[in-house]
């Protein structure tokens, strides 16, 4: 209501500018096949879309989309993911009023269903009267709580998209390694734009805020916690108001441009083959650097061939081969000391550094580095080592890292031609002597590869450390740092070594001609020092660095308020029905999920026991810890413990537990307390409709009247499915299920109410299965989500330590047979 009051007062302005705009509030229904975390296939109903359309009368007959969405997750506040952008948009609204017409239209979707995994926009985009009209697409999203705002999409192709936001932009900040990690699946997220890109063909902007990610999807993202970086929203606001400007104006959207064209479904697209915009990124925000795959070619190639010139001069000497060999076990030596303290710490204090990044630091590149450093030191004055043998490795490796990623058709490979042509030049033009001028213009020629580089890293760890709390348990997350330190480490360090060890011995430790036995040791080689002081220094002081980092990690705790676990706490009821509609098996409990890798177990446990003990309320059946740690095991907290024992609901689909996406493979640590059992809010059920033999093949069509909340999940066995009527498509499975997730907002009649009744879902689905009596299983879970919180929920919130953050809601498993 709020979206269209402020809309329709923007009318009248419009009206008064020259402009005309046009409201409009979609109900928008379908179904689609995604590969989100795992395949599965989503169903909605009724979900609503506040679209308008921002025209003049010189406008051609096509607009630029801009996204934004106004639901936000169960459990957060949402005031940047999206409220803010959802303003921002507005605000877009209001300055293209008052300023000068656009030779193009320019249609805002505010969208009510992103955070049930991009339903909205799939109902825009495929139904919707003004899809059409949309060539470019800026969508505005969120992945933290404030900072600069991140281009992490843009394209596929067209290069004046980039021109564009580069020569619009006051505030430039994007990234193709951003766009690689995005589209690699790394990120556990997705956003609209996947939709607009998929379905709609269409080439356009993916920005979202990505800072302070330990307060997203949660309570803490709030208009305060946003507001505490200052300035995010309104750079975003300029930054993007001036690029839909630009890419208004650009011939790209000419009617009568070549490269504007029709596809077969109906949709107009910009050519997206162009590829001059393959590489793109940032200097510290304060300028923009773009080029094609070609010119990336041609820079990668020609660099190499002056790396092969380097080299072939310097021919194969023993020295150079010592050396070789040395910077060899130097970058096993680093790679084994991060996987030995990943190791320690996994068993020891995992995840130590989660809402203290700067560990990262201590524990993992300070020993690195120290190793590296120790290695070449050791051979000082053992080997035949020179300072040009040692750039020589550290070129071959930036040379090496920089073809494999070009190999590989990615854009990061500008980051190690940075480490390859920087340094080439200071090595060429730096004199010969081993004086400090030769030593400052070396580490001069690093700085620049440093300085990108490490504002990559940086803001890399500041991205994905805050993911890893909520990354699920399948991988130890110190292992995965101690990975990435084997790349980043050498990198970082392997300059330093260059300009720091060797400059203070090269003079002493090449073999010498024409000394005097005085001058020469016992193998006629001037006498050397065992290292070079400074560097001796600095592995002292790394190795002082990550003793007190550890320190820190054993004896700090991993968690903050304001940097929190997270949990999900769901009140569940399951059910199993035989083929003749029978109660074979139910039970009722609090189920459990820690997000990230450490289990809950030790800490809501103790919360449990302590309420049941200190409190008038308790949990029913709920074993107390000390009977848990006599048996030596947790087991008792695991799923569908009823008095210790388990619960038997039938062969598992999906696992039996009630998952509401499809992400059983990436979550273990579960824990449950049995209860009570209590009636769902709905009637949640599955009803045979009608049943028929179908021949050629022989086979079964059922229909079936599903009912429950307003997000369901409905699971069938794999392989059971020949045909359905919810798609085309055959289901894919996932996890040996067909996986559906529905969802379905206010019908038009129930528009401004929320009543028991508008909050109910239903929908008709028929299936085909072969032969004519094999049973087929039914599993639907119902999702209620803004249910009140029960006693035994609110029993555990209240003994969680402030250090945890929750997800709560209430849940219902049920699971049919039909013959």
């Amino acid at each position: 209501r709020y979206l269209l009051s402020e809309l329709q007062k923007l009318q009248a302005k419009a009206v008064a500018a020259g402009a005309t705009l046009e409201i409009d509030r979609q109900q928008a229904s379908g179904a689609f096949q995604i590969d989100f975390l795992t395949d599965f296939t989503s169903v909605y109903a009724n979900l609503t879309n506040v679209v308008a359309r921002l025209s003049w009368p010189e406008s051609a007959r096509h607009a630029i989309l801009v996204s934004a969405h106004f639901d936000s997750a169960w459990n957060s506040a949402g005031a940047s993911d999206d409220l803010v952008q959802v303003g921002t948009s507005l605000e877009f609204v209001r300055s293209l009023i008052a300023g000068k017409p656009l030779p193009v239209a320019v249609v805002f979707n505010f969208n009510g269903g992103e955070e049930t995994i991009l339903q909205a926009a799939h109902g825009f985009i495929t139904s919707h009267k003004w899809a059409e009209e949309c060539r470019v697409v800026i969508n505005l999203e969120a992945a933290g709580v404030g900072g600069r705002e991140l281009l992490f999409q843009t394209g596929p192709g067209n290069h004046w998209l980039m021109e564009s936001y580069i020569q619009a932009a006051p505030y430039p900040h994007s990234s193709v390694i951003a766009q690689e990690l995005f589209m690699s699946g790394l990120v556990p997220g997705e956003t609209d734009y996947r939709i607009y890109r998929d379905y709609g063909k269409m080439p356009g902007f993916d920005a979202a805020f990505i800072m302070d990610g330990w307060a997203y999807h949660s309570s803490m993202d709030s208009f305060p916690r946003l507001n505490a970086t200052a300035g995010s929203v309104q750079r975003c606001g300029e930054n993007y108001l001036a690029t839909l400007r630009q890419v208004a104006l650009a011939p790209e959207l000419d009617p009568a441009h070549p490269n504007l064209t029709h596809t077969p479904s109906g949709v107009w697209t910009v050519d997206s083959e162009d590829d001059r915009a393959a590489v793109f990124f940032d200097v510290l925000g304060l300028f923009m650097v773009s080029y094609s795959k070609v010119v990336a070619l041609t820079m990668h190639l020609g660099s190499i061939a002056l790396a092969a010139l380097i080299w072939s001069t310097s021919g194969s000497s023993p020295k150079l081969v010592a050396t070789a060999s040395t910077c060899l076990q130097a970058f096993g030596a680093a790679a084994v000391v991060a996987l030995t303290v990943a190791s320690g710490l996994t068993l020891v204090a995992p995840m130590s550094w989660f809402s203290r990044p700067y560990l990262l630091m201590l524990l993992y590149a300070a020993p690195c580095f120290a190793a590296e450093l120790r290695v070449h030191q050791s051979a000082i004055g053992k080997r035949a080592l020179t300072q040009h043998g040692a750039f020589l490795c550290g070129l071959a490796l930036s040379s090496s890292m920089m073809m494999a990623l070009t190999a590989l058709g990615s854009g990061a490979a500008y980051l190690p031609f940075l480490w390859v042509i920087f340094p080439m030049v200071g090595w060429l033009i730096a004199p010969s002597d081993n004086g400090v001028a030769r030593t400052t213009l070396l580490l001069l020629s690093y700085a620049a590869p440093l300085v990108v580089t490490g504002g990559v890293v940086l803001e890399v760890v500041l991205f994905f450390a805050p993911i890893l709390g909520r990354g699920g348990t399948a991988i130890p997350p110190d292992l995965v740092l101690a990975a990435v330190m084997c790349v980043v480490t050498p990198i970082f360090a392997h300059p330093l070594v260059v300009v720091l060890v060797y400059p203070c011995n090269t003079h002493l430790i090449v073999p010498e001609v024409g000394k005097s036995k005085e001058a020469l040791g016992s193998k006629g080689r001037v006498r050397a020092p065992s290292t070079s002081k400074g560097s001796a220094y600095l592995v002292n002081a790394l190795t002082w660095a990550f003793t007190c980092g550890v320190a820190i990690a054993l004896i700090s705790p991993i968690y903050t308020p304001e940097r929190p676990k997270r949990v999900i706490v769901q009140h569940t009821t399951r059910k199993a029905f035989d083929a003749k509609g029978h109660v074979v098996a139910e039970d009722a409990g609090l189920w459990i999920n820690a997000m990230d890798y450490i289990s809950p177990f030790p800490y809501l446990s103790r919360a449990f026991q302590a309420a049941g003990q200190n409190s008038t309320h308790s949990i029913p059946g709920f074993e107390p810890m000390e009977n848990a740690s006599a048996k030596k095991s947790l087991k008792a907290y695991y799923p569908f413990i009823r008095d210790g024992k388990e619960v038997d609901v039938g062969s598992p689909v999906y696992t039996n537990n009630p998952w509401v996406f499809p992400i059983a493979h990436m979550f273990g640590n579960h824990m449950y307390a049995t209860t009570a059992m209590f009636e769902p809010r709905f009637p949640t059920q599955v009803t045979l409709l009608s049943n028929s033999v179908l021949q050629d093949p022989l086979r079964r069509r059922m229909k079936f009247d599903i009912t429950g909340s307003d997000h369901m999940v409905i699971l069938m066995e794999e392989g059971a499915v020949h045909w359905w009527s919810l798609l085309d498509t055959v289901p894919k499975a996932t996890k040996g299920a067909h996986f559906v997730l529905y969802s379905s907002g206010l019908s038009s009649e129930n528009a401004y109410t929320h009543t028991d009744e508008s909050r109910k879902g239903n929908f008709i689905m028929e299936v085909e299965v072969l032969g004519d009596s094999a049973p087929i299983r039914i599993v639907l879970i119902s999702h209620e989500f803004d249910f009140s919180l029960s006693e035994e929920v609110k029993l555990v919130l209240e003994t969680m330590p402030l250090w945890m953050t929750d997800a709560s809601w209430a849940s219902h498993w049920r699971s049919h047979t039909f013959v």
